[in-house]
């Protein structure tokens, strides 16, 4: 498990020793899952697919990828400003010959990795879209919903009854890059406190607001145990949470 802040410190390391400097990761809202990484080479954004990188290196601050400098350069540019779009995304996995993942996950899974409550993502994909229509930032047709990291740090994160904190990171399964856990700042005169939240909780996201809804009250999160970095290290580093909203 990583903090996703501390992963955009890391470099890429190309086969032939070339590096590329991780400036964001784009994300899948529906699924809680990184598509992408965002890598600066050659003063050019180009998207590496997280499937196709190594483990990250704590050690050397380092995501191995098995192609050369030369392959990266010679790939798709990804502009930020113009946004990412099925046919972006059709280039770039046909030039490096990944699988189309949107062709092997057709159907919307019942439940979000990390799931305390058991909130249909069925449902949520649903009211996602609506937002969307009605905000009038609907996709284009076929075009991914993927986000950025860099766009959504920082969201006011809204409960049942009101502001409990910020989003400030997210917690990462290295493995295959799921989003596990949101970390929310609770923030407060007294008390810098930090807590874990499952992105199974949220309810709706408003992009125009900079801000995101839990299906919780705000004395239930601010109640939950607090978050340590160094829990990453456990293999139960979430036992204690499960526990508090009654999963374990």
């Amino acid at each position: 498990m990583h903090l996703l802040s501390d992963l955009k410190r890391y470099t890429l390391k190309t086969a032939d020793g070339q590096q590329g400097k991780l400036v964001d990761c784009l994300f899948d809202d529906t699924r809680w899952i990184v598509r992408y990484l965002a890598v600066d080479f050659n003063q050019r954004t180009h998207l590496i697919s997280p499937r196709a990188a190594g483990l990250p290196d704590t050690t050397e601050e380092q995501i191995p990828l098995p192609v050369t400098g030369d392959s990266v350069a010679g790939g798709p540019v990804y502009d930020p400003s113009a946004g990412l779009t099925r046919s972006l995304e059709t280039s770039l996995h046909d030039y490096f010959q990944w699988p189309y993942y949107w062709e092997e996950e057709q159907e919307i899974p019942s439940h979000a990795p990390g799931d305390l409550t058991g909130v249909p993502l069925v449902e949520m994909e649903s009211q996602r879209r609506e937002q969307l229509e009605a905000s009038g930032e609907a996709s284009t047709p076929g075009a991914p919903p993927l986000r950025s990291f860099n766009r959504v740090a920082g969201f006011t994160l809204q409960g049942r009854d009101g502001t409990i904190g910020r989003l400030e990171d997210f917690i990462v399964n290295d493995e295959n890059w799921t989003i596990m856990y949101m970390i929310i700042n609770l923030g407060g005169l007294l008390s810098n406190k930090r807590v874990i939240v499952s992105p199974s909780l949220v309810t709706s996201i408003d992009w125009d607001r900079s801000e995101m809804t839990v299906d919780l009250k705000q004395q239930t999160i601010h109640d939950s145990p607090p978050f340590d970095p160094a829990m990453l290290t456990r293999e139960d580093f979430d036992s204690e949470h499960r526990r508090y909203y009654g999963e374990a």
